[in-house]
């Protein structure tokens, strides 16, 4: 505690040099951490799926059919075929490879029963064979992954990887 006017005097130019010390230090920290942080950088672009110099795709399906009247010989109805179709998904995700399970699940078979084609396709971008939806799923999938969900052609869900 300070006494008297004179020690007052005395002690004011200290004190005050001290506030002046312990403002400017307060504010000093009080900017720590608040510079502006600089903008975020955009995610940088796919690069675009090329295709072969042929033109071609190949990609390996599961074929997984339902009813529809007077146009498939499946029974199983649309929602049991959506199941099934995704469990093969699951499966595959997991890693399961995907020739195994066109060999035990896909009903894309010929008349012996046999798998048609071991599964195995190739198309071209242009190919007005294929449906539409499943063509252009076929080609936004990377190659060497499986596409992400079951695409429904309106005849069967197929779950495919594509392989060039």
């Amino acid at each position: 505690m300070i006494r008297g006017r004179a020690a007052l005097r005395r002690a004011l130019p200290r004190t005050a040099v001290r506030a002046l010390v312990a403002l400017a230090l307060a504010a000093a920290l009080a900017a720590c951490g608040d510079a502006p942080t600089p903008p975020a950088t955009p995610p940088t672009p796919a690069p675009p799926k090329l295709l072969p110099a042929d033109g071609t795709v190949e990609f390996t399906q599961v074929l997984v059919g339902y009813r529809v009247q007077g146009r498939t010989p499946f029974q199983r109805s649309k929602s049991e075929a959506l199941t099934r179709a995704q469990m093969v998904l699951t499966r595959a995700q997991a890693g399961e490879p995907m020739e195994n399970l066109v060999r035990e699940l896909t009903d894309d078979r010929n008349d012996a029963g046999d798998v048609f084609n071991r599964g195995s396709y190739t198309i071209a971008k242009s190919d007005r064979r294929v449906v539409r939806v499943l063509r252009e799923a076929i080609l936004d999938t990377p190659v060497g992954a499986l596409h992400h969900r079951p695409v429904d052609t309106g005849l069967a869900f197929v779950v495919f990887r594509r392989d060039r």
